[in-house]
Parts: structure tokens; C-alpha cells; sequence
């Protein structure tokens, strides 16, 4: 029996985690915060794979900066009364083996919205990315993955 746990507990332990992390920060009125936070090697790997050449994310660089960006910001969709609501851009940071890319966009708080998150649905079919609201009374999860990539807050 305790061979068992063990070979599960090494096969677990081997399988690659392949999660993202999408944080809204509602404000009442105007402008929210957007922090969408995804393993850097996964990223560069998307990247890589989707430009058919080699990519090394390099936080110092601005073109490595804006094509992490833009792959993204392809990936990433937010509609409120039926227009698509375009995140700016603030800025990039790592955070350990991370990168945590914060944008503002303009929502309304008292209107509901949807969020399509493909983040690197194209390379892990167990891909999840989770979407996390939180406004000033609450914070909610939802769980977007390949087969349902959607959902409405």
C-alpha cells in the first residue's frame, strides 16, 4: 500500500503545474486594475512556439516587454455591454519563476461583464487560467480552462 502512495505521489509530483492567474481589481467608478500573472518558461515557450523562433523573456527589453504583452492581450478578452474593453498597459515585473504583467481598464461596477482567457490553451490541454474579481464588498473565482474558456461575471 505504501508503494502505491508512493508511485502516486511521485507521479503527481512530476506532472508540471499549468496555471495562470487573472486578478481584477474592480474600482466603483472607472478605472480597475488588471494583474494577469503566468509562469515565465510557459510564456516563452507560447511565445516561441507561436513565432516559430526562440524567445527568452527579457524584463529590461522593450520589445521582449511589448511581445509579452501582445501575447497576452491576443489571449485575453473582456466585454462589457457588447464592446470589448482594451487593457492599458502599466507595466511588467517578475515575481519568482512569474511574470505579472498590470494594465488599467475602464469598467462599469454595477454592470456585469465577460472574461475569454486562452492563455496557453494552445500548449497544455490541462491549462487553467483563474479569474478572481474582487470589488469593494467581495472577491469571487472562476475557473477558465480549454473546454470552457468563458465566463461571465
Amino acid at each position: 500500500m505504501m508503494n502505491l502512495i508512493f508511485i502516486f505521489l511521485s507521479v503527481v509530483a512530476m506532472h508540471p503545474l499549468h496555471l495562470g492567474v487573472i486578478h481584477i481589481d474592480m474600482a466603483e467608478q472607472g478605472q480597475s486594475n488588471l494583474v494577469v500573472r503566468v509562469f515565465t518558461n510557459d510564456l516563452e515557450h507560447a511565445i516561441a512556439a507561436a513565432d516559430n523562433n526562440a524567445f527568452a523573456f527579457n524584463y529590461n527589453d522593450k520589445s521582449s516587454v511589448a511581445r509579452g504583452t501582445s501575447y497576452v492581450l491576443e489571449k485575453l478578452s473582456i466585454m462589457q455591454n457588447g464592446q470589448q474593453i482594451e487593457p492599458e498597459f502599466l507595466k511588467v515585473a517578475r515575481r519568482d519563476d512569474a511574470t505579472e504583467f498590470t494594465f488599467e481598464l475602464t469598467l462599469n461596477s454595477l454592470t456585469g461583464f465577460s472574461v475569454c482567457g486562452t492563455i496557453f490553451h494552445e500548449l497544455f490541454t490541462d491549462q487553467t487560467n483563474l479569474v478572481i474579481v474582487k470589488t469593494k464588498t467581495s472577491e469571487n473565482g472562476n475557473r477558465l480552462t480549454t473546454n470552457n474558456p468563458c465566463v461571465d461575471v
